[in-house]
């Protein structure tokens, strides 16, 4: 489902508790104006598949909700592990507007799966194949992100990650940390 949070009636956090109490487990994308840490402790809580700050892109519901039916046919555990990783790199200011930030979740999973292949030569061609681009396009898309949310970020949130750096980490350095910490949640 696709749920607008600020509904004119009864808020769209209101309405997914009700459906929830209900025995309604729906996976959610929702959409707000607002993202504050209310709303991220929120979409943790509830187990939203996806935010997204509007106003979104068409471009990106669209990937976003095609990332969601991919969901579906997920195990439990693996659906557990994508919403994990979702609400940290949301966390860490990366933006789902980003080409780079599915293209991260792709790497990241990936590479927790198969710590063993390169970046460059294996995991970056396999995801662009998956979307038709060039492994060198996926790189760019990803490093563009990983600028966009280093330039916003919270220090003490990132330090927490990358406590010995003093500048942005490199792709490989981001999904490889990012990879460890979906392990040791297991």
């Amino acid at each position: 489902f696709i749920l607008d949070l600020m509904l004119p009636e009864l808020d769209g956090i209101t309405l997914l508790e009700i459906a929830i109490a209900e025995g309604i487990c729906p996976v959610i994308l929702a959409v707000t104006p607002l993202l504050n840490a209310y709303v991220l402790q929120t979409a943790d809580r509830l187990r939203f598949g996806h935010l997204l700050r509007k106003p979104c892109d068409p471009k990106a519901v669209a990937a976003r909700a095609a990332d969601l039916l991919s969901l579906c046919t997920l195990t439990d555990r693996a659906r557990e592990d994508r919403q994990l990783l979702a609400a940290l790199l949301l966390s860490l200011s990366l933006s789902t507007k980003h080409d780079g930030y599915g293209y991260l979740m792709e790497a990241i999973i990936s590479h927790s799966a198969n710590p063993s292949q390169g970046y460059t030569k294996e995991l970056y061609p396999a995801i662009g194949k998956r979307h038709q681009r060039s492994g060198e396009s996926v790189e760019r898309s990803i490093r563009s992100a990983l600028d966009a949310a280093w330039k916003i970020r919270n220090p003490a949130l990132w330090q927490q990650y990358f406590p010995t750096s003093t500048k942005r980490p490199t792709a490989a350095e981001f999904i490889s940390r990012m990879a460890q910490q979906l392990e040791q949640t297991e």
